[in-house]
């Protein structure tokens, strides 16, 4: 299992929690993928995913919520590079409403 987690640059604007969530998986030896929410919105996810690792598979995401196509696109460019997020778009547009 592999978890990324996806906030804004300045997350000390308001806290997320993610910051102890990631202690917890170092501390079981799994180390998170960080990215830059604002690449997702702003559509640039190839430059924010060229140093992620290829392959990992089953995939965990933490994020601030996303829009629709957001998360659509991010779920393809993110299995484009073997990562398969455990919820697909289409379990993710069910959980908004």
């Amino acid at each position: 299992m592999h978890v990324i987690f996806c906030r804004p640059r300045c997350p000390q604007e308001q806290e997320d929690g993610f910051e102890l969530e990631a202690d917890v998986l170092d501390a079981m030896g799994i180390e998170p993928l960080w990215i830059e929410m604002e690449a997702v919105v702003d559509g640039q996810l190839e430059s924010v995913l060229e140093t992620a690792p290829v392959g990992a598979g089953e995939t965990l995401l933490r994020s601030w919520m996303l829009r629709e196509e957001e998360y659509a696109d991010l779920y393809e460019a993110l299995a484009n590079r073997g990562y398969f997020l455990v919820n697909d778009s289409t379990a993710y547009v069910s959980r908004l409403g």
